[in-house]
């Protein structure tokens, strides 16, 4: 059907060819068509283009080994404060560098932008390493090196945006290391900061301590207690060397009374600070210019050409690609005006097949990638439709524009903080969004499609919930009336079931209206509790929100609250009885402690609730409450404060009600990791100086201070980098699955049981030899009919290559049969077409010892024992004696001792990193 429409498309104004850009290059037109809908950037980038260096991890955007650059000529979205709600562009824009996750972004989302991968930031070929690279080389950053490709382009990215040695600690979350320990990583990182050496200067500057007058150097070490102190040259060191007072204390401790002390061994000493102030001297500093703006000229110039322009016209089309082939016979849509999108959304949304709205791809991602899921029609709203990326600030709200980058709200709520309009809207959601999945997934992800996937989870969700947010949600009532119906929608109702939301097929989440705050005694604070800070879904999440007043001179009083949960229920959900029991009473730690009681009966959870931790939860939750009181009393001082200076401003009267007491051995609750500072990773080594061996071993290394001394030759005590580094950090490193495959190779995919404890009645292949590419499906019967073996196993030849019909089905998984296509896509669609027919289940499933005992289920054939002496007679006579029982220490070695009893060991929950 795609197909017939494609050329009243073309008459609507519609382009057919993506236009894309690789490492400084426009891809030809004739590359370009094969990117398909429902194809990953990296797919592309691999098999089309054959550029290998980023590499396939897990491929649901958590492991960032395929991180690649995009970079695009955007106008500035910075917010505005104007009483209509809309932008004032303020100039002609910018490029805008983003790291993303090419194993999730769809090819077609890159339509008009330019893509930088590895292969683009440098190469080993006439040494011409990039810095970042260089440094990752030369401070071993890179061990195996599947993951230092994508590490190398999360890198290139910020500094590409002029990041700080703060904003790259900060942003530099994204990317899984499993050999390094992410300590090399960093001081390669840190080292090409533009204010690397400001940092290390001030990270060297004297740390006094009051009471015990101890100088710390920048590896936290304290300067008299270095074992590298004599040779140490840092000037935190030589200050304390100065000091008379202790050096004359040292000397006595040495000399011990005229005792003469024992040669102190010469040790060597290095520090992640110093290695990254050393570092700037390696750097070209003719050529500092050059490597920082190589991202803005690699840029192409007919990117930011003209609107007029060819490029520029081109680009402002919608596109549409079909793909009717095998892979997933899909459409793809961009169009670039709302009232386009909507009558896209009413012309397909309720169809048959419906359609589905894209644009970071992160959650239809993982729904295709693992859940085997089929969208035929993808739609991706193009930047220039302003309401849907906008974020602007009216009299009385805060919008944000439905399919806004979660990184650029973030980036723009972190420059409003300290707006007295905004800031208390600002702060928490730049703070929950710190922790918010990954920067690659915040670069693409977007609010609107969090909304609607209604993850009960959800780290934002609870915190518009609580700051009483709406959702304007846009449509047509037809394709040919063509006028715009809107509604509002509080985010609360919005959901109305587990995954399920408040939302027609044919229409669309506009933008989000967070109504403003107080400027003062209102305060907004969100909470999240996961298994690790970073990268990784809560277990409990909330916003919780607190109107207060002040009771003449007496005490404050709760006048308004909001205390809204995610992780708690299948849907977001509000504590209304805790709110409405809290309401009215004064604002102190009593009343705190009597909301959690409330609290806990409220979202009383049962010990079998979906994702386990009841008490846990609960637990949380009720803390998150009274933290809620501590981290708000600290700001009503705050608050207070600013009365007392100007009373007028802020029109209230004098003298305010005492603030509430805490405790401050309970300070430490103000402090989560939500608002904190995420820690710096640095670190010192300390080693003996190596021994210089020349055919037998007769003299010592000089210290580090003397290392000049050493010959050339002589690489005894000095760090080598990685042989391979250099080609790991290119993406020149050719690991098996760079390797290009011989023509014509084909590809197979498992036909795997989806069911167990039954019989296997029928395999039939015919729906998948229909589709094209399939070339065969091999089961038992093919595998008797060449002759081959279907017993296999290690020793005992227990299993079976695949299951004849027939037979019982042990274990999901257990092989069928096996699909061979063109290519493994293809090969998969095909497995997942053949029908396979299950008998009833006759027996009870055996999942434990016990079940096993109780059915007299045991794998007699495979039973194995080891046997010395007579066995039974030992045991028979250990059993008669048991009543004479003695002290195991008087028994003798000959004693038999019998040791009987059982352990059990539940589920467990693991993840890596």
């Amino acid at each position: 059907d795609d197909l017939d429409l494609l050329y009243s498309f073309k008459k609507r104004g519609y382009r057919t060819t993506p236009i894309l850009y690789v490492n400084g290059k426009q891809i030809s037109p004739d590359l370009a068509r094969k990117a398909r809908p429902n194809q990953t950037l990296l797919s592309f980038l691999r098999d089309v283009l054959r550029l290998t260096g980023s590499k396939l991890g897990c491929a649901e955007g958590g492991c960032g080994a395929c991180t690649v650059m995009i970079s695009r000529f955007e106008k500035s979205n910075t917010a505005s404060s104007n009483d209509e709600g809309t932008n004032d562009d303020n100039d002609g824009g910018a490029i805008k560098h983003y790291a993303v996750n090419a194993c999730l972004m769809p090819v077609l989302a890159a339509d008009g932008c330019h893509i930088t991968t590895v292969e683009g930031v440098g190469s080993v070929k006439d040494d011409n390493l990039h810095p970042i690279q260089r440094a990752m080389v030369d401070m071993h950053g890179s061990q195996c090196g599947f993951c230092t490709p994508g590490i190398i382009v999360a890198i290139y990215s910020l500094l590409a945006n002029n990041a700080t040695t703060a904003h790259m600690e900060e942003h530099l979350d994204g990317n899984l290391c499993r050999c390094t320990g992410y300590r090399p990583i960093w001081d390669a990182a840190r080292s090409l900061c533009s204010d690397i050496e400001d940092v290390c200067t001030n990270k060297v500057h004297e740390h006094m301590n009051a009471e015990m007058g101890v100088i710390r150097g920048p590896c936290g070490t304290p300067c008299r207690s270095c074992p590298a102190r004599d040779s140490c040259e840092m000037d935190c060191n030589a200050k304390d060397k100065e000091n008379g007072k202790t050096d004359q204390k040292e000397k006595s401790m040495e000399n011990g009374g005229g005792a003469k002390s024992a040669p102190k061994e010469n040790l060597c000493c290095s520090s992640s600070v110093d290695k990254m102030s050393s570092y700037q001297s390696v750097l070209p500093k003719d050529s500092a210019s050059s490597w920082r703006n190589q991202p803005i000229d690699m840029f192409p110039n007919s990117l930011t050409s003209a609107p007029d322009s060819e490029i520029g016209m081109e680009l402002f089309k919608p596109l549409l690609v079909v793909d009717s082939t095998a892979h997933g016979r899909s459409t793809w849509m961009k169009p670039t005006t709302i009232l386009e999108l909507l009558s896209l959304l009413r012309q397909y949304g309720e169809s048959d097949n419906g359609c589905k709205i894209i644009v970071g791809n992160t959650e239809v991602g993982i729904e295709t990638k693992f859940k085997h899921a089929v969208y035929p029609c993808l739609i991706y709203p193009s930047q220039t439709i302003d309401s849907l990326y906008d974020i602007t600030i009216t009299s009385t709200h805060f919008r944000l524009g439905a399919c806004t980058p979660l990184g650029t709200v973030q980036q723009e709520c972190e420059r409003l903080i300290g707006n007295a309009n905004v800031d208390r809207i600002a702060k928490p959601i730049y703070n929950m969004l710190r922790w918010f999945a990954s920067t690659q997934i915040r670069n693409v992800a977007c609010l609107g499609g969090n909304l609607v996937t209604a993850s009960p989870i959800s780290d934002m969700n609870p915190m518009l919930v609580s700051m009483n947010a709406n959702l304007v949600v846009a449509s047509i009532s037809s394709i040919s009336e063509g006028s715009i119906t809107r509604r509002i929608i509080p985010v609360l109702d919005f959901f109305c079931s587990y995954r399920t939301v408040d939302l027609k097929p044919y229409e669309l989440v506009e933008c989000i209206d967070v109504p403003l705050t107080r400027e003062i005694f209102e305060y907004v604070v969100p909470f999240k509790q996961a298994r690790r800070r970073e990268d990784d879904i809560s277990i409990v999440t909330s916003g919780m929100r607190i109107i207060l007043a002040p009771k003449e001179s007496e005490h404050y009083v709760i006048e308004g609250m909001t205390l809204a949960f995610g992780g708690m229920a299948p849907t977001t959900i509000v504590a209304s009885e805790t709110a409405s029991n809290l309401i009215g009473m004064p604002f102190c730690a009593q009343t705190f402690k009597k909301g959690g009681e409330i609290l806990r009966e409220e979202l009383k959870l049962p010990d079998d609730v979906p994702g386990g931790q009841a008490e846990y939860r609960i637990t949380v939750a009720s803390s998150f409450l009274y933290q809620f009181f501590l981290t708000v009393a600290t700001e009503l001082k705050m608050d207070a404060d600013k009365i007392q200076m100007d009373p007028i401003k802020y029109g209230i009267s004098i003298p305010l009600p005492p603030l509430p007491l805490v405790v401050e051995e309970e300070m430490s609750g103000t402090q989560q990791f939500v608002s904190s500072k995420k820690p710096s990773s640095l670190g010192m080594q300390t080693y003996p100086t190596p021994k210089v061996v020349e055919g037998i071993e007769k003299k010592i290394s000089p210290t580090p201070a003397n290392a000049a001394l050493q010959t050339s030759s002589n690489s005894l005590g000095k760090p080598l980098p990685h042989a391979s580094a250099p080609f790991h950090c290119t993406g020149e490193a050719i690991y098996v699955d760079d390797i290009p495959t011989p023509p014509s190779t084909l590809h197979a995919f498992l036909l795997l049981a989806t069911e167990c404890d039954v019989t296997l009645k029928s395999i039939n292949k015919e729906a998948a030899l229909k589709i094209p590419g399939v070339v065969d499906v091999y089961t038992h019967d093919d595998l008797v009919k060449l002759g081959g073996e279907n017993a296999i196993g290690p020793i005992m030849h227990d299993e079976c290559v695949f299951l004849p019909v027939g037979e019982k089905i042990v274990s999901v998984g257990q092989v069928l049969g096996i699909v061979i296509g063109n290519s493994i896509e293809i090969s998969e669609i095909g497995a997942r077409s053949v029908k396979v027919e299950y008998g009833e289940k006759q027996v009870q499933t055996i999942v434990s010892i016990d079940d096993a005992i109780k059915a007299g289920s045991f794998y007699e054939f495979a039973r194995h024992t080891l046997e010395r002496g007579d066995v039974d007679s030992v045991f028979c006579s250990s059993d008669n004696k048991e009543e004479e029982k003695e002290p195991l220490s008087m028994q003798p070695r000959e004693q038999v001792v019998k040791v009987e009893g059982s352990f059990r060991c539940g589920g467990q929950e693991h993840f890596c990193e």
